[in-house]
């Protein structure tokens, strides 16, 4: 006898498929669906019958409800004549695709606020700890580290909650919070701890960073469990989530330079990055309902989603999908083709590698698009768009071959990525030797200091213009995008081949995630501590690519055809005769790209962990660049004319603080002087002092015994210190030059105010002619301003003391005395006296100073249409205007 429950004609699927029922949202649909369901179980268990399921290979749509084995399966349509409604599925799956649309839109906006989140605080960090390749790297190990531990732990929670939606609305909602104060937090931090030792500044980075870190990391694994929920298909549902993800944060790169920080400062560009957070976490509070389906309810109800969907794709529902697995979505693996355990030793090597290949690509880019902070952000944004992009192309991959080819696939990637890194660098190599136009654009690229140039930059011709606006995406474009789609497609595919419970989805993607953080932590530290200064770019880029190359002997197969092993062997070391035989030998790459060295000088050239130094030199000149960009010069007549200047203003010149060596023109000229009785000499680059020595007019310099060398960064140096100094000299970097503002805050200039005695004197050169003497003036009350080269290419210096100035002609003209007399016109001819401080705010008075949190100067891009609104709130000066 049957129950009366099974005989009615609408008690099919439950509450999907029956008569109206009075509730206002589909969870609890589902939730009455599965208690009937329940009851179906309970009444036949009640009357000894056994609850069976048709056999996979025929399972269809109408065995979608336990049925007993004396009945026959309820339709899923209504039949003739019955009464009730009926839900078509059509509005079944739009219910469960609205939710998969707010989530993706949420990750994306997720990834686009974190990548903000990195760029500031990460830059932030540098005004505490320093710039230099030690602090650096330290800032960048433990951003990651907490990503990755954050992924291994919320793998390990999305599993165990069962309020997912609610758990990743309080980790935005955190972050919101967190991020809205993170200004105040470093601030009140950094002033406590800047200048600290190495090991205690990584305990204030880790103390700073570490809840962010976590949470982020965290919301990958549960975001993908909560998604697989409804896609029931881990490859796509990961593929799609990393797409989105990464997609927003190669965008939010974009913006958080271009946009957010060159208008609203660094904590600016926090707030917005909070402000994303906390809506984020609205959204999806709002919505929870409707996406956290009750357990009961999720298996039965997304089988039925996964079923319809490949009915549409015209392809057999159930094909190679055991009835274990069904409702988890998971294909099984063969054999051959899962990787198990062995997954996370894959992704360490070639995490290993992609950060390394990162930091290869950043080294050599940057010698044509130079250090600026638009540069960085940009060769960013296209690494994360070729991950995303990457990542997206698997989602079109059919989980269901994954078989016994994922293994094979895996591998090819990697080989591919070898392949294109070793064909880019020795084919450009080829090309530029033999092509004479490449050559002329190339250094045409060389000689433009700023990539991007200010957006209404002006040219004579359309070419130039277009060219020099669009190569800081160009270069990227075609060295980095084409492997990072390689490594984008090669994520979420090796956590498919590494899941051997389908139920743990979330506990793969976190331990794949987190090896994969560790390969790239290792490979950042061996590759900018190691491979870089003991082989070189060009010995590294062919090592990289030979690794690559190694993985073919893993690819058993190329798509339907098996490979034999021997074939692969012959394969790879094909490749890697091909590689050694054409790859550039060490520092060629570099020695193309400089232009010159001119007729009768010899070039000398250094690559250490932190630059890559080029010197042209012969008897009575001097050409210096670091990562392409001119480093001083010699004879370097406005050089002296500043160390002139600046000894004839100063009281007293006993004790001498010099940060920034360049071409040493500045160091030469104060130990001319027999009453300096000490020159202390900050340079944080190794690599150039290592350069310069081979030259034997620096190798007499920097034996001084006068002199003691500090190799740090120039702020780092001072925060730590607690000497005072007669005089300070700076003139180490542009202003638009990536971190420069650590050099020319207000903030800076009153760390130097304090460093100085009572009537101490400061130079600072500079290449701006309102913010920059402004920022002097607001942290020093007397100042005077001189003038190098006039508008649109200014150039000058700042002369400031805590007490009054006053010229001492003896001095001058004994420092004088001690240059050689053909070069005093040379000398003298620069250097216009422009005005003191009171003339300074006259001329500055409508525009902003130079913060920390506010870098106006090393932003530049939109300097010239922000310049225009600063000078009409400025008064005019004289009759023609400031």
């Amino acid at each position: 006898m049957k129950s009366s429950r099974m005989d009615a004609p609408h008690a099919s699927i439950g509450a999907f498929d029956g008569p109206p029922v009075d509730r206002s949202s589909s969870a609890k649909r589902v939730r009455q669906s599965g208690v009937r369901r329940d009851l179906d179980g309970f009444r036949c268990a009640a009357k000894g019958m056994r609850i069976r399921r048709r056999p996979p290979e025929s399972r269809d749509i109408a065995s979608v409800r336990p049925t007993c084995d004396n009945e026959a399966p309820a339709p899923l349509a209504p039949a003739s004549g019955r009464t009730g409604r009926h839900v078509p599925w059509g509005k079944l799956l739009g219910r469960l695709a609205m939710p998969l649309v707010v989530l993706r839109l949420v990750f994306f906006f997720s990834g686009f606020a974190s990548l903000m989140y990195q760029v500031v605080w990460q830059r932030l960090l540098t005004v505490y700890y320093g710039v230099g390749a030690v602090a650096t790297t330290l800032i960048v190990s433990t951003y990651m580290l907490g990503l990755g531990l954050g992924a291994l732990a919320g793998g390990a929670v999305a599993e165990r909650v069962t309020r997912r939606v609610r758990a990743y609305v309080a980790i935005e909602w955190v972050l919101g919070v967190f991020g809205a104060a993170s200004p105040w937090l470093l601030d009140f931090l950094g002033r406590r701890t800047a200048g600290a030792s190495y090991p205690a500044s990584l305990a204030c980075m880790a103390a700073f960073l570490a809840l962010p870190t976590l949470l982020m990391g965290a919301t990958l694994p549960l975001l993908t469990k909560i998604v697989n929920a409804l896609r029931r298909d881990l490859l796509k549902s990961l593929s799609f989530l990393y797409f989105v993800n990464t997609l927003g944060a190669a965008a939010g790169a974009i913006f958080a330079s271009y946009v957010a920080i060159s208008f609203w400062g660094l904590d600016g560009a926090t707030y917005v990055a909070a402000g994303i957070n906390l809506a984020l976490a609205a959204v999806i509070y709002a919505v929870a309902r409707e996406i956290e389906l009750p357990a009961s309810a999720t298996g039965e109800t997304m089988r039925l989603a996964a079923l319809e969907g490949a009915m549409d794709a015209g392809r057999p529902a159930t094909a190679r999908l055991s009835d274990r697995n069904a409702d988890a979505g998971h294909v099984e693996i063969s054999e051959t083709g899962a990787l198990g355990r062995w997954a996370y030793l894959c992704v360490f090597v070639t995490g290993f590698l992609a950060i390394g290949c990162e930091i290869l690509w950043f080294r050599v880019l940057g010698v044509f698009l130079k250090d600026s902070p638009y540069a960085f952000s940009t060769i960013l944004a296209v690494y994360l768009l070729g991950v995303a992009l990457g990542s997206f192309a698997m989602v079109w991959r059919q989980q269901r071959t994954l078989g016994t080819q994922g293994r094979a696939v895996f591998f090819l990637l990697q080989a591919m990525i070898g392949v294109y890194l070793a064909a880019t660098l020795a084919g450009f190599c080829h090309l530029f030797r033999h092509n004479a136009r490449l050559r002329e654009a190339l250094g045409d690229a060389f000689w433009q200091t700023l990539h991007p140039p200010p957006w209404d930059a002006h040219y004579e011709a359309f070419g130039p213009w277009l060219f020099q606006m669009t190569d800081v995406l160009l270069f990227p474009a075609i060295f980095v995008l084409v492997p990072t789609l390689f490594m984008g497609a090669s994520f979420p595919l090796v956590t498919t081949l590494a899941l051997r419970r389908p139920d743990r989805e979330a506990s793969a993607v976190g331990a794949v995630y987190f090896f994969n953080i560790l390969g790239n932590v290792a490979g950042g530290i061996v590759t900018g501590y190691g491979l870089l200064e003991w082989l070189g770019a060009e010995r590294t880029a062919l090592a990289f690519s030979l690794t690559s190359f190694a993985m073919l002997l893993f690819v058993d197969r190329l798509g339907p055809w098996r490979w034999p092993p021997a074939w692969r062997a012959a394969a790879a070391t094909g490749l890697a005769v091909a590689a050694v035989a054409f790859f550039p030998g060490r520092g060629e790459f570099y020695r193309m790209v400089h232009p010159g060295p001119p007729e009768g000088m010899v070039r000398h050239l250094e690559e250490g962990m932190d630059a890559v130094v080029v010197t042209d030199a012969s008897d009575d000149a001097i050409h210096n660049y670091i990562n392409g960009l001119n480093h001083g010069h010699r004879p370097g007549y406005w050089y002296l004319r500043e160390a002139v200047e600046a000894f004839a203003y100063a009281r007293r010149c006993r004790d001498v603080l010099v940060i920034g060596f360049g071409a040493g023109t500045f160091t030469e000229t104060t130990l001319l002087l027999d009453e300096v009785e000490r020159l202390t000499l900050v340079e944080i680059s190794p690599t150039l002092l290592a350069n310069l020595r081979k030259i034997e007019l620096y190798r007499g310099i920097l034996s001084d015994p006068r002199i003691r060398l500090v190799v740090d960064d120039g702020r780092r140096w001072l925060l730590q210190s607690g000497e005072s100094y007669d005089m300070i000299l700076i003139d180490p970097l542009r202003t638009t030059t990536s971190h420069s503002n650590n050099l020319y805050s207000r903030e800076f200039f009153t760390l130097v105010r304090r460093h100085l005695r009572p009537e101490g004197l400061f130079l600072a050169w500079m290449d701006e002619d309102r913010v920059f003497p402004k920022t002097v003036a607001s942290a020093f009350p007397h100042v005077r301003m001189y003038e190098l080269s006039p508008r649109p290419h200014f150039m000058g210096f700042c002369l400031a003391s805590p007490g009054p100035l006053a010229e001492n002609p003896a001095r001058k003209a004994a420092l004088l005395a001690k240059i050689p007399a053909a070069m005093h016109q040379h000398i003298m001819v620069y250097g216009s006296y422009v005005g003191d401080q009171d003339a300074i705010l006259a001329l500055a008075a409508g525009y902003p100073i130079n913060r920390d949190w506010r870098p106006v100067l090393e932003y530049y891009f939109w300097r010239n249409r922000q310049r225009k609104t600063w000078e009409e709130n400025t008064p005019l000066a004289g009759p023609d205007g400031p």
